[in-house]
């Protein structure tokens, strides 16, 4: 299969003021911002989580010392994935392109918007799949779970205990659970600060209400605005599906949502000798994924 004068007849048709590719330039890149860059030179890779010490015992004037264990938490396995995709271009329908609309240079570019929305969508759906039981961790439960086990027994939750749509209360509610986390054995809080409010294009508007007001959002009560205070800074992904679901994060390297990478896109182009065409392509390895819940958490709305 390939790009001819056939297939693109416009592009040998004189009298078009204007052909338009790639006009619109997309979207800033949110993934690399959220998410934590792990390189790899293996088909998969193992993660593995170790609970410390629990709280130092008093202890009588002569008595034995208590002894405590390191404990070992949860494993998880990141296999690689590979992601490929090509063009070819007939000679003949560079040579006649009245319009030098398919250039190298506006070809590429159309592989590296590709490039970028596959990841963009790849990694939104870490989020977009947070709450379906489908999808698992080291623990097997997906991302946001009332119930996250610990190892010493009980559990922890990182989503609301009664799903809600964002709103000042329901937000509030979410950071104070966010501060609470304890450590995987359940001993002491871990001191968690979201530091993003992540939402899709649809509660843009919302999120900004409830934290740039300078009064308290939906009261006529002239409460002062303590969600300006908590200094969340909001970002809008439109690659999140759910028009209700909202996410608090904290800075990445508290939090495990990984990018593994092995290998970076590369565009490469070359001759094809026997059709007088130009193959372009482009290969690259890159996998998102979870390793730890702690530093996530999401409600999918009421």
């Amino acid at each position: 299969m390939a790009t001819t004068r056939a297939s693109l007849a416009d592009l040998v048709t004189p009298g078009f003021y204007e052909i338009f590719f790639n006009k619109y330039k997309g979207i800033p890149e949110v993934a690399p911002s959220l998410f934590n860059i792990i390189p790899s030179k293996k088909k998969k890779e193992m993660y593995s989580e170790i609970g410390g010490l629990g709280l130092v015992p008093e202890a009588d004037e002569g008595s034995d010392i208590t002894y405590d264990d390191v404990q070992q938490a949860y494993d998880v396995t990141i296999i690689q994935k590979s992601w490929r995709l090509a063009t070819k271009i007939t000679q003949e329908m560079f040579d006649d392109d009245l319009y030098q609309v398919l250039t190298l240079p506006k070809v590429s570019f159309s592989f590296a918007m590709s490039i970028k929305a596959t990841m963009e969508t790849q990694h939104a759906n870490i989020l977009n799949r947070a709450f379906a039981p489908a999808y698992t961790g080291g623990d097997s439960l997906e991302l946001c779970s009332l119930s996250h086990p610990l190892t010493g027994g009980g559990t922890e939750q990182n989503e609301l205990t009664t799903p809600a749509d964002l709103v000042p209360t329901s937000l509030s509610e979410a950071i104070q659970f966010m501060k609470d986390t304890l450590d995987i054995r359940g001993v002491y809080p871990i001191g968690l600060q979201p530091q993003y409010l992540l939402v899709p294009t649809a509660l843009e508007t919302t999120a900004h209400e409830i934290l740039d007001s300078t009064q308290k959002a939906y009261t006529a009560n002239n409460e002062i605005n303590v969600m300006k205070q908590v200094g969340l800074k909001i970002i809008v992904w439109p690659y999140l599906t759910d028009s209700d679901a909202w996410f608090l994060l904290t800075a990445k390297e508290f939090h495990g949502l990984i990018s593994q990478v092995s290998r970076e896109p590369r565009i490469t182009t070359e001759d094809d000798f026997d059709t007088e065409s130009v193959k372009i392509k482009t290969f690259f390895r890159k996998v998102p994924g979870f390793i730890g819940w702690p530093g996530v958490f999401g409600s999918p709305g009421a």
